[in-house]
């Protein structure tokens, strides 16, 4: 999940193959970025908004974030998440 936000506009840039570093995974969220779901304007009926000074994500998500950190860490080797 991504969240993006802005006081202005967002307009994108189509991705340079170079951007991808061989990945398809990079590849298919770069080209099929514009075609997903984005909420284009907020409804505060809807529920809080999230803002840099009512962020409760991060005490929300510590506990499995921590998890699937650990998790993540046993799977693949140190090398594996340095992009140098």
């Amino acid at each position: 999940m991504v969240f993006i936000a802005s006081n202005s506009e967002l307009n994108y840039r189509n991705p340079e193959p170079q951007e991808f570093l061989e990945s398809e995974i990079r590849r298919d969220a770069f080209e099929n970025f514009q075609q997903r779901k984005i909420l284009q304007s907020l409804n505060p009926s809807v529920g809080k908004i999230l803002t840099d000074q009512e962020n409760e994500l991060d005490l929300m998500q510590k506990s499995t974030t921590q998890t699937h950190f650990s998790i993540m860490n046993q799977l693949f080797p140190v090398s594996f998440w340095i992009w140098c």
